[in-house]
């Protein structure tokens, strides 16, 4: 067969369903638009994974951070939520010594994605491509405001959402 590559992850034509392996996500996680899962604790442990094996020296700036969700309401919600949930793991990843100094989110305003075309919505501001091009402020632009404003991240914590955000959902 195909030889491991550094880092001993065999390849696989599917990561999230290779019986080969664990993998990264569990198989019933929240997924995005995209179909992508959502893994709040994967960024915590990256963070933290890479402040112990390299400590970079002028910190560590998460400079794509993100997901798309559906345009309608409910996926502006979705995309609120998501962004309050990164927050709390870079809060958590923070005080467990990862060495984070930069968030910035995908994008300002929904775009073309190679991928996807117009049919995606990353943005903070929600764009009109059928018609007017006219640009509206989702919720997640307001949450996002506010904590650059704060320049901080997670202004409060319950104990709750502090112990599992770096947890996986299934426990492993």
């Amino acid at each position: 067969g195909p030889a491991t590559p550094p880092g001993g992850v065999p390849p696989s034509s599917s990561w999230i369903s290779d019986k080969g392996y664990e993998t990264a996500v569990p198989l019933d996680a929240e997924l995005t638009a995209t179909g992508w899962p959502v893994a709040h604790y994967g960024l915590g442990r990256l963070l933290l994974h890479v402040q112990k094996t390299f400590k970079p020296p002028g910190g560590i700036v998460v400079t794509e951070a993100g997901a798309a969700f559906s345009a309608d309401s409910k996926g502006s919600a979705e995309q609120a939520s998501y962004l309050e949930a990164q927050a709390v793991v870079l809060r958590k990843a923070m005080v467990e010594g990862a060495d984070v100094r930069g968030y910035f989110w995908w994008t300002l305003m929904d775009n073309f994605e190679w991928s996807y075309g117009y049919t995606k919505h990353f943005g903070l501001f929600a764009v009109d491509f059928d018609g007017s091009l006219a640009r509206t402020e989702r919720p997640a632009a307001r949450t996002f405001q506010q904590l650059a404003k704060r320049n901080s991240v997670a202004e409060s914590v319950s104990e709750a959402q502090f112990a599992a955000s770096l947890e996986r959902p299934d426990g492993r």
